[in-house]
């Protein structure tokens, strides 16, 4: 018998998460590729003939607990798609016929997860049953289920390597079974899935793979080319859009949210996208228009009892009502429903389209009228909020987090005593993972109770979430802080644990898979600035985690910024705070590009010619603004704060020897305003009622 280390990875993350077009696409993606990997563990752990596996990641403890919450359909934790154990078995050939063993478990569980979920779905309700009916072509369905148990879609990789006892400084074994798989992945062969069909309507969120709708008449109003009026009814029922495409895996992730014995159409078991978007508006109104908001609430929750589907999937005034899943959760239990009725125009545009489908829906004329009195109720209290706090601020900051150098902490660590099981929790790697494990369980709560967001992926030391944007920056230092809290025993040679992130700024209206991408773009520049400081610090000296930001406005240039995250985070609460109290105007970034356009050709040669022009302007804005000096502060402490963020302006104004920083602050500036608007809904002031 031989003593062998096996490494693993599942995937592809991206296929199952990054092509989300909606948050439930995130949500479930992320749940099913933990649910692969925890089969795929379980299924290692169980060994073979003559295989004895000893788990090391994950440990068998999480394993247990992750499952107990997948079985109640609490999914908060996740488990991570990195595998590592310790195998004890006679030859390599018997390594390798477990690791393929392991394959088709991950291959079968995800087949079995669809075609249980396409049941469950169908089972739960009558009107999901007869969509379903209407839409899905039943042998394209079977195709890529078949497909998928031969290994078409979900991407399984083992390497392993003979344990050895190696002596200090040397590669251990972990480290070369890791190259082993890094190499074995870049082999990789892409090839065309077996059931694409020549000619057929591809799925829009995989544009390799065949949608499962079969093909529908198209007969729009007025001669217009569109899907019948049947057919958009039966898609809405689905949540599916008008002229949308599915393949199995992305139909499975919109039917997921019909829950285990839930019979009813649309429940979810996290707070929707613009429900976490509007937190701060919902905040300000509750505070300010209360009556109002009971009365929207109190109509929305009539009409839940009443089980009107066509008002809650059809409109979508709250097609993705929250199940929580704890009660306690701080303030949804002032709003627990899809918030994106209340956008600009919202309700206007969900009547002339519930009006255009009257006259095309026969069967379902006395459903769409109920759901037309509704909307007409909801009218007036909607109205008078709009008119009290305006429309909600439509953007949001979309978080990935990734700890830094962690799989080279994981080989530093990789030297645990041979022949011991269960794992000796003391050796270095054990006591790494159950560091990332508290973490993953402590950051879930983070996002939720700090910053009353969601977070659809936590694994180790992982992370994504979306969160209302005036709470982005506390929770990102929040959970900096949790990451290193602790970490002392686990620092390596380059210094202790840290944590860096990639904030996009995205509105609720765009493509949630590029405000993915500009998160992931964003998460790159933190790592890269991060190795860039480390390669400029001198030696020994200890760098924090970086935080980058890429904001989206639908209209004018992007924006994006990058530095340490505590003093990123400083520097952006403090052009907010200055913004909110008139002592700095969001006219300063234009004044700075428009400065920067009338002196370009020095700009792009690091020149300096205009930059003390530049600077000065700033300063007259801010010695311009403020109170009269003859007048004494209300507030003393206010004040010193107010005078160390300005301090803290002159010393980046000190610190811009060209053009590049300048250009830095005024795009610091510019987001730090989008945040401040967000952050005043919150600290609105107790005022008028109804």
């Amino acid at each position: 018998m031989r003593e062998w280390v096996l490494v693993g990875s599942i995937g592809p993350v991206g296929a199952f998460v990054a092509s989300g077009r909606r948050s439930r696409d995130l949500w479930w993606g992320s749940t099913w590729v933990s649910e692969c990997s925890l089969a795929v563990a379980k299924r290692l752990a169980r060994g073979g003939p003559e295989v004895e596996v000893t788990m090391i990641l994950p440990t068998r403890g999480r394993m247990e607990e992750v499952e107990s919450r997948f079985q109640r359909d609490r999914y908060g934790q996740r488990i991570n798609n990195r595998i590592l154990a310790r195998v004890v078995a006679p030859s390599a050939d018997a390594v390798r016929a477990l690791a393929e063993e392991c394959r088709r478990e991950a291959n079968s569980h995800l087949a079995e997860k669809i075609e249980h979920t396409e049941e469950r779905a169908g089972g739960s309700h009558g009107l999901v049953r007869s969509a379903l009916d209407f839409l899905l072509d039943r042998r394209a369905l079977d195709r890529q289920l078949d497909a998928i148990r031969n290994g078409d879609f979900v991407e399984t990789y083992f390497a392993w390597s003979p344990w050895e006892e190696t002596s200090r400084g040397s590669r251990s074994s972990i480290e070369r079974a890791d190259d082993l798989l890094t190499a074995r992945k870049s082999a990789r062969l892409f090839r065309e899935p077996e059931w694409t069909r020549a000619g057929f309507r591809r799925s829009d969120l995989d544009a390799g793979r065949d949608s499962v709708f079969r093909p529908t008449p198209e007969a729009g109003p007025g001669g217009k080319r569109g899907p019948t009026p049947e057919a958009r009814l039966h898609r809405r029922r689905l949540g599916v859009g008008p002229d949308e495409g599915l393949d199995a895996v992305g139909l499975g992730r919109r039917l997921a949210l019909f829950g285990k014995g839930e019979p009813r159409i649309g429940a979810l078991p996290f707070p929707p996208l613009s429900r976490v978007t509007f937190d701060p508006w919902l905040v300000a109104a509750e505070k300010t228009a209360r009556p109002a908001l009971d009365a929207v609430k109190e109509i929305l929750d009539e009409a839940w009892k009443r089980r009107e589907e066509t008002f809650h999937i059809w409109c979508s005034p709250a097609r993705d009502p929250e199940r929580p899943i704890e009660e306690s959760r701080p303030g949804y239990g002032r709003f627990r429903y899809d918030a994106s009725f209340l956008m600009e125009g919202g309700l206007p545009a969900l009547q002339r389209e519930l009006e255009q489908e009257l006259s095309r829906a026969p069967g379902a004329e006395e459903e769409i009228r109920q759901a037309l009195d509704d909307l007409e109720s909801l009218r007036e209290p909607v109205a008078f909020l709009h008119g009290r706090l305006a429309v909600p601020p439509p953007y949001f900051g979309l978080l990935m987090m990734d700890g830094d150098g962690i799989g080279s902490r994981l080989k530093e660590a990789g030297r645990i005593s041979p022949s011991s099981d269960p794992v000796d929790e003391s050796e270095p790697v054990i006591a790494l993972a159950e560091h990332l494990y508290r973490f993953a369980d402590q950051a879930e709560d983070v996002v939720s109770r700090i910053g009353h967001g969601c977070a659809f992926f936590v694994g180790g030391d992982e992370l994504a979430a979306y969160l209302p944007l005036d709470l982005a920056l506390d929770t990102v230092r929040k959970l900096a802080r949790l990451f290193s809290e602790g970490s002392e025993q686990h620092a390596g040679s380059d210094g202790p644990l840290t944590l860096s992130a990639g904030l996009a700024i995205g509105h609720l209206k765009d493509d949630l898979r590029a405000t993915r991408r500009a998160a992931t773009e964003a998460l790159r520049d933190a790592k890269k600035g991060r190795r860039k400081a480390e390669k400029e610090a001198a030696s020994g000296t200890a760098q924090p985690g970086w935080l980058a930001i890429r904001e989206r406005p639908r209209s004018g240039e992007a924006r994006h910024c990058a530095g340490p995250t505590p003093d990123l985070c400083a520097d952006l609460d403090a052009w907010r705070d200055l913004l909110l109290a008139d002592r700095l105007s969001l006219r300063t970034p234009r004044i700075l590009h428009e400065l920067g356009l009338r002196f370009r050709d020095e700009r792009g040669h690091g020149g300096s010619r205009g930059l003390d022009l530049a600077k000065g302007r700033i300063r007259n804005q801010w010695e311009r603004s403020g109170k009269d000096p003859a007048e004494e502060p209300a507030d003393t402490s206010r004040e010193t704060h107010l005078a160390e963020c300005e301090t803290r302006l002159v010393e980046r104004l000190r610190e811009a020897p060209s053009w590049e920083g300048l250009f830095r602050l005024a795009d610091e500036i510019a987001i730090a305003g989008r945040i401040a608007k967000i952050h005043a809904l919150r600290e609105a002031k107790t005022g008028g009622t109804r």
